[in-house]
């Protein structure tokens, strides 16, 4: 994060990798912790909001290695660094890393359904990381053409199209986790009408989908777009501890 810091100040200037494998350095010792963490639950590693966190900004971090392969791509680890670094301290706080005193592991169905909403947070943190490159990359071509003409950022259509492939994937991924939920206790009586995260989550996902409609249909698209992906996800990370807190089922 903090290499991060002389990157913005030299506008992008200079294409190296060092943001790049600081990430790599620091995504092992994350994956072992995640790794050692499922092995002692003997389940995908969320159980709680510690858990749950740290999943998510793993799958940021993977993505990001991936996408960073693409050396236009790579300052994306610029943007992206403030966020998972504030994040993973807030994870940290030791009121989330709660267990409960009699965990149920019922089946994989259920570490399968919470993977993959949790993975489509990651996506769409990426998303609105990419869109936050977008909105940058903007203002200097407005007010800083200069800065923006020697940027080694991509061309904010291709941010674009990254944001948007970005959402399309996380809503893929809400979907089929949301679709799951009323398979995944067939044989109890336990309502999920009134569940606070249930209600959350129908709400986020239609939020993204609307996004998406907007973009694809209605012309939404250059910087009220990514705009509204960067709000998006701000509601989303500000939003999600309290559901989870609030629900009966979710806890």
């Amino acid at each position: 994060m903090f290499y991060s810091v002389f990157l913005w100040r030299r506008g992008f200037r200079q294409d190296n990798r060092v943001t790049y494998f600081v990430m790599l350095a620091a995504f092992v010792p994350h994956t072992l912790a995640l790794v050692s963490r499922g092995f002692s639950l003997n389940q995908c590693p969320v159980t709680n909001l510690y858990e749950a966190t740290a999943f998510v900004l793993w799958t940021m971090t993977v993505s990001y290695l991936i996408l960073g392969l693409w050396s236009r791509i790579q300052f994306l680890g610029a943007f992206s660094s403030p966020l998972l670094f504030a994040s993973g301290v807030f994870a940290l706080t030791p009121r989330l890393d709660q267990q409960s005193e009699n965990p149920q592991f019922i089946n994989g169905a259920v570490s399968f359904h919470a993977a993959l909403i949790l993975l489509s947070y990651g996506a769409f943190g990426l998303s609105a990381i990419a869109g936050a490159m977008f909105l940058s990359h903007e203002h200097d071509l407005k007010f800083n053409k200069i800065r923006a003409i020697l940027s080694l950022l991509p061309p904010i259509q291709r941010l674009e199209r990254i944001t948007g492939a970005l959402l399309v994937i996380g809503v893929i991924l809400l979907t089929t986790g949301l679709g799951m939920a009323p398979f995944i206790y067939p044989d109890t009586n336990t309502s999920f009408q009134f569940d606070a995260k249930i209600i959350w989550s129908v709400i986020v996902w239609l939020m993204y989908v609307t996004l998406l409609v907007a973009h694809w249909k209605l012309k939404l698209q250059g910087h009220r777009f990514a705009l509204g992906t960067a709000l998006a996800f701000a509601f989303l990370i500000l939003t999600f501890w309290g559901t989870n807190l609030m629900s009966a089922t979710h806890q």
